[in-house]
């Protein structure tokens, strides 16, 4: 029995995550929402990871013309979700754009580890699309994640991430993967791919990093206190950069470390 994973925009709403759900007005899906669209007709085998991916659009702008050949090219669904950077002002950073709810192609050849003979993570050589969730962000290689725009992207990539393998009790370690590990390998025992190099993406961020943070986030959505523990951090961020600017004037910065520390016992508290 295959599975489809249309209660998705549910589980994003639900956890504050911005989000979108896609029809189609042409092609072999035309007239459909994303609740009915997998490639071929097909849902997943099963459901065990979630690939981030970067679709390799220009960087520094926004790129929602990637949205369209996503769901329009050859082989589309080409990924089940793109995770925006606003579309030029249309939509918040970070929303999330449901493609698909059935299985779409992103991961392509990979998975292959020579001492192993492949299965890799326990699935077969080139096999990763029929169970994984393929994210795609308006993002790519040497871009960066910096400024306000870009953090609010990430920021929504990690905290939609973590609600969903909360929701189908999927551990980021070693649920969660970036596109280059499935092709490179290198990463939880695996040894170098055949496929090293084929694939660079998503850039920037490391790995065993984010699956830190999707598993943290997971708890405070768990606990019910996401959104406040996510205020609560923008605090301490702001009152981390008073305490530089006041030390940078040769000014006292105590009175801002303290309040750094009674902002973390409160997220400690929440947590």
């Amino acid at each position: 029995m295959s599975i489809w994973l249309t209660d998705l925009a549910d589980i994003l709403t639900k956890a504050g995550v911005p989000n979108i759900q896609e029809a189609y007005n042409r092609g072999p899906y035309a007239g459909k929402s994303w609740k009915q669209v997998g490639f071929n007709g097909q849902g997943y085998r099963q459901f065990r990871y979630i690939l981030w991916h970067h679709d390799a659009s220009p960087a520094n702008q926004d790129s929602p013309g990637a949205l369209e050949w996503m769901k329009y090219m050859e082989i589309a669904p080409a990924g089940a979700i793109w995770v925006c950077s606003s579309c030029n002002g249309k939509h918040a950073s970070g929303t999330w754009h449901l493609i698909a709810s059935g299985l779409s192609n992103h991961a392509g050849t990979g998975g292959y580890d020579p001492r192993k003979g492949g299965n890799t993570w326990s699935v077969p050589k080139d096999g990763m699309n029929a169970v994984s969730l393929g994210i795609e962000t308006d993002h790519t290689y040497g871009e960066s994640w910096k400024g306000s725009k870009k953090q609010a992207q990430l920021n929504s990539l990690r905290r939609g991430t973590a609600a969903i393998m909360l929701a189908y009790n999927i551990d980021p370690k070693p649920g969660l993967l970036r596109h280059l590990d499935w092709t490179n390998g290198l990463i939880d025992g695996n040894g170098k791919f055949t496929t090293y190099g084929r694939k660079n993406d998503i850039d920037g961020l490391d790995i065993a990093d984010e699956r830190a943070t999707v598993k943290r986030i997971m708890q405070e959505i768990a606990n019910g206190n996401a959104s406040k523990v996510e205020s609560l951090r923008e605090r301490i961020k702001r009152n981390r950069e008073k305490a530089q600017a006041a030390k940078a004037a040769g000014e006292s910065p105590a009175k801002f470390r303290d309040r750094i520390r009674k902002l973390r016992d409160r997220i400690k508290r929440l947590t």
